[in-house]
């Protein structure tokens, strides 16, 4: 058992910065003892500034810079690797349906909107959380049409902003806030009243960066504390951070193999990453220190993984990639952004395409992609004339969630669709052009118009330029 945490001291206190002058954006810096880790927004306007954009080393990864926009990007999901969403503070929210070729502005409310966290569950549903800044609230918003509309706020809570989250299945989210408190549901989320509050850390400690909500509904967090919840985000073990300071940003691949990330924006400047093999239980020394704070760690197995982060302060940041576990590190690339969120979506067995967005100190927002391929590619028998192959949906039955899963072996348009018994279209899934790969859409067992169908018998339809793969589910109510 490791010791508890009994000694902490948070200061708060409100700093302009000098670059942006008396009309900038005030933000609240968040310290651990004399160290700034991070700092929050306070008030709306954004000053624009004519900064370069740095480009790829060519260590490893090679990234390219596929847009900038003119907000604060601080999330973005995929639903699938062809369409994702991004959110951004002053209330933006920018869609993509090719892989980030390209982003459309589909929410822009503007001031007193910041927009924290994202979950893209299909091409047309993702919901949005963040808070609202005159009232304090932390705030949510759904779209079931591609952003088209959205609906109203739906005050999760009115006293405590919402800067992250995640969902496990169409099910099963998490949420987090200020002040060591969680919001958890376990039906979706449609309304305030689907949200529990739970406090994972009884000190009151935030939390900060990306965090793990596996569909075996263990979680993982950490800020000023480290914390774990095996029951969905219920109820937390909390324990020291990895690191002296404080951990920003975590991802559990497995249940045995963590790492963390963290820094500080105060002298000196720095930020580092740490790693378990057990599952938490104990933590490496820091295995990668940088010059600015690690704010985001995402691994996809035991040995490879990125981190990144930044410094708007200093025009410092980069991502950073290991393919040993941590052992070694190599810079990819020096965005001089403050990168801020990751996701990746596998596109074949053998690669796995990954998104990284953040913000320059004239703020603003960056939205970097890569492909990683940790092993050679398959071959592809060109002789075969089905270019779809659907291999399974699980679970089945299913109980109000399931994963829609096929092989495109070569590329071409694909949709994918879900009929009643009478052959009635019902749910559109995925509609677009796909590269060759493996692909798992989620259906959350409702209709397009985001209602809730009843249980029986579904069918599965996947239509690819050569030819219609058909399937059956049963939602089992």
């Amino acid at each position: 058992m490791r010791p508890t945490l009994t000694l902490l001291l948070i200061v708060f206190s409100i700093h302009v910065p000098s670059v942006n002058g008396a009309d900038g954006p005030r933000r609240v810096e968040m310290r651990v003892g004399s160290s700034l880790v991070s700092t929050i927004p306070t008030s709306p306007d954004t000053v624009i500034f004519d900064v370069p954009i740095a480009s790829p080393n060519g260590n490893r990864s090679v990234w390219r810079l596929q847009q900038t926009v003119g907000k604060v990007l601080k999330a973005i999901s995929f639903a699938d690797p062809m369409n994702g969403y991004a959110a951004a503070e002053l209330g933006a929210v920018y869609r993509t349906t090719n892989g980030g070729q390209s982003w459309t502005t589909v929410m822009n409310l503007g001031f007193p909107y910041y927009w924290y966290g994202v979950q893209a569950f299909s091409a047309q549903t993702a919901l949005v959380v963040g808070f609202q800044n005159s009232s304090g609230a932390g705030i949510a918003r759904w779209t079931d049409n591609g952003g088209v509309t959205w609906t109203s706020d739906i005050v999760i809570d009115s006293n405590n902003w919402l800067l992250g989250l995640r969902f496990a299945d169409a099910l099963h989210g998490i949420a987090y806030g200020n002040l060591g408190y969680v919001y958890v549901t376990q039906n979706g989320g449609r309304n305030a009243e689907d949200w529990t509050k739970v406090m994972t850390d009884p000190e009151l400690g935030w939390l900060a960066g990306n965090f793990t909500f596996r569909t075996d509904m263990n979680a993982y967090i950490a800020g000023i504390s480290f914390c774990h919840s095996t029951d969905g985000g219920y109820t937390w073990a909390v324990y020291p951070s990895a690191d002296p300071v404080f951990d920003g940003g975590c991802s559990f691949p497995d249940l045995l193999h963590g790492w963390t990330g963290g820094g500080q924006i105060s002298s000196p400047v720095s930020g580092w990453v740490h790693r378990t093999t057990d599952g938490g239980s104990r933590w490496s020394g820091r295995i990668l220190q940088t010059s600015y704070p690690i704010r985001i760690v995402q691994f996809f197995d035991a040995n490879h993984g990125f981190a990144a982060g930044g410094n708007i302060y200093s025009s410092a940041g980069g991502i950073w990639s290991t393919a040993d576990s941590g052992d070694t590190w190599g810079l990819d690339i020096n965005t001089g952004a403050e990168m801020s969120a990751i996701d990746a979506q596998p596109v074949s067995a053998d690669s796995t395409d990954v998104w990284c967005v953040g913000y320059l100190p004239n703020f603003t927002g960056v939205i970097y992609k890569t492909r990683v391929a940790r092993h050679e590619p398959a071959d592809v028998d060109e002789s075969k004339p089905i270019t779809a192959i659907a291999t399974r949906v699980s679970p089945n039955p299913s109980s109000g969630s399931c994963r829609v899963a096929y092989r495109l072996a070569r590329e071409g348009a694909v949709v994918v669709q879900l009929h009643d018994v009478s052959g009635r279209l019902v749910r559109q899934l995925l509609e677009g052009v796909y590269p060759v790969g493996d692909y798992s859409p989620v259906w959350d067992g409702r209709d397009d118009a985001g209602r809730e169908l009843p249980g029986g018998v579904y069918l599965t339809r996947i239509t690819t330029p050569t030819g219609v793969v058909a399937g059956r589910l049963v939602l089992a109510r």
